[in-house]
């Protein structure tokens, strides 16, 4: 429903009124991938360094033309790169662990709600549609 457009006055109001819910929906659904998607993303950049990390760590002492002091400092690269990598880690975790955390309770709100509709208040049709739609959602 759009209050400035309406829809019933004419086929240009009508397209205006679809194109307009059409660009509001595709923002919404865009918002809502994003915060889906955005944990994965930042949990494989850690995931890389890490690997990074790691490689590095296998490489220390195995150049022979380095000498003690650079194996030394090479190492302590490797530590302070650990170090920034749980900083990292320890400042994503609050934010990550809310979205999942609200993700699974809307998740739980609508089976929940769902099944409810199911058992109390739905005909043949409608059962099938939600039984449709939770197992899709799941």
């Amino acid at each position: 429903y759009n209050p400035l457009l309406d829809a019933e006055k004419s086929n240009l109001h009508f397209w205006l009124a679809a194109t307009v819910e059409y660009v509001w929906m595709s923002g919404a659904v865009l918002q809502d991938q994003q915060a889906d998607v955005y944990p994965i993303i930042y949990f494989l950049i850690l995931r890389t360094h890490v690997a990074f990390l790691k490689e590095r760590l296998q490489q220390l002492r195995t150049d022979p033309t380095m000498d003690e002091e650079e194996n030394y400092e090479e190492l302590m690269n490797c530590i302070k790169d650990h170090r920034l990598i749980l900083e990292y880690c320890d400042t994503l975790r609050p934010v990550v662990s809310g979205t999942i955390c609200t993700q699974f309770l809307l998740c739980g709100l609508v089976i929940g709600l769902s099944m409810i509709n199911l058992i109390y208040f739905s005909s043949v049709w409608t059962s099938i549609g939600t039984l449709i739609f939770l197992f899709c959602l799941i």
